[in-house]
């Protein structure tokens, strides 16, 4: 543990979460390293802390992208049942803290039909280290809406089904664009590297 950061603990509502489980790395995010420390035996204990003083805005969307990613492993996201800041090496209680966890969105709520273990299938420290979470926030942004609006329609917001399903409809139509960028994208590459090949093998 770093001088400053923030120590989240997850629950589930009901039932218990396995383990023992554990993953550490360090990232690196515009110029600042991040230590990153994820234990799991019945609650989920997640520590991100860093020796630079950073906004607690900083270090929450580093946590709530990490949450998105052990979700996805999971199929549905853990509640947080305490969290503190970490000033000093210490961890100590924030009621600024609390009421923006208090404020997530409702995404971060997962419906009844996800929740339960029958939704797992990784767990976190399967997967996750400083490589992928790092290709998974470059993932985030290039999806940008799209990932929210799928979340949405998994989420317990007392949204009508059939808005959830329009949800999942136009967001996989984005996600069709984002492909056809990508898609298009690697074509060219490969074009360029085949007529880079031909013009060293036949042109004299």
């Amino acid at each position: 543990m770093l001088e400053y950061g923030i120590e989240i603990q997850q629950r589930l509502a009901n039932g218990i979460l396995g383990g023992p489980f554990q993953c550490d790395f360090s990232i690196t995010l515009n110029s600042v390293l991040y230590e990153i420390s994820i234990e799991q035996m019945v609650i989920r204990k997640t520590i991100i802390s860093t020796n630079e003083s950073v906004e607690l805005d900083d270090l929450i969307v580093v946590f709530n992208k990490l949450d998105m990613l052990i979700m996805l492993g999971e199929g549905q996201f853990i509640p947080i049942e305490k969290a503190w800041i970490i000033k000093n090496g210490k961890s100590i209680e924030s009621k600024e803290l609390d009421s923006k966890i208090a404020m997530r969105l409702n995404l971060f709520n997962s419906c009844d039909f996800t929740t339960g273990n029958h939704s797992k299938f990784l767990s976190f420290d399967q997967y996750i280290d400083d490589n992928v979470f790092l290709k998974w926030i470059k993932m985030l942004e290039e999806l940008d809406i799209v990932h929210p609006m799928v979340l949405y329609s998994m989420a317990d917001t007392g949204m009508p089904i059939d808005c959830k399903t329009a949800f999942i409809i136009e967001s996989f139509e984005s996600l069709a664009e984002l492909l056809k960028s990508i898609i298009s994208h690697l074509l060219s590459l490969l074009i360029n590297a085949v007529n880079h090949y031909y013009k060293s093998v036949f042109v004299l």
